[in-house]
């Protein structure tokens, strides 16, 4: 569903080609994120409610930064047998700068911090139109082991050589959070979730020509 595995594997592969007869030497790259789900149920009145799925997470290689928050929502109505639900406008926010915001993660996925600001919009058949912004705090505890992979890989073509090779460490989290509506000054407290996650990596490349 998400896009963040094909941009940790374009990150891996951009490996910039030294000039011919240039000294090898490595190309270093590091990556970190967070990706959080919550999800809540608001009554409207004793027929209906609102199944409401609020996202955040964030992509930062130092090489390039991306982050979004979203929110999904259906109105249902209890009938019979299943209830009857329909999707609502959509509304997502994208900054590729983390500006005045912060995101944390300590050494071994036991804790992260995140803040950052949104400017909204809502899609609603088409439409698109202003949501003013939305500011986001995230508190993020390791939970279960800490998963360790590694890779290693040798290309090889005529005269050029390179030599890759990366470590990731992934943690799953509980996540709380706080929405700042800018409108209205109104606060959400997202309650907290565990389906969360934390991750972290290093790659480096060795570029040797003839």
């Amino acid at each position: 569903m998400r896009r963040f595995w094909v941009i940790v594997l374009g990150a891996a592969l951009l490996v910039p080609l030294a000039a011919p007869g240039a000294s090898a030497r490595p190309e270093r790259y590091t990556s970190r994120s967070y990706n959080a789900f919550w999800y809540l149920t608001r009554e409207i009145d004793a027929d209906t409610y609102l199944n409401i799925t609020w996202y955040a997470g964030v992509y930062d290689s130092g090489e390039g930064f991306w982050s979004d928050l979203y929110r999904y929502a259906e109105r249902c109505e209890r009938r019979p047998g299943e209830d009857r639900c329909r999707s609502r406008p959509y509304m997502v926010g994208v900054i590729e700068d983390l500006g005045d915001g912060s995101f944390t993660l300590d050494k071994r996925l036991d804790t992260g911090t995140f803040d950052a600001t949104y400017p909204m919009e809502i899609y609603d058949d088409g439409e698109e139109r202003r949501a003013g912004r939305i500011h986001i705090t995230v508190n993020l505890v390791g939970t279960g082991g800490l998963a360790i992979s590694r890779e290693t890989s040798v290309y090889q073509e005529d005269c050029l050589r390179v030599r890759y090779s990366g470590r990731w460490e992934y943690r799953q989290a509980t996540a709380s959070g706080t929405l700042t509506f800018g409108r209205t000054g109104g606060t959400l407290d997202l309650p907290d979730t565990e389906d969360a996650n934390m991750r972290q990596g290093r790659t480096m490349s060795i570029i040797h020509e003839c």
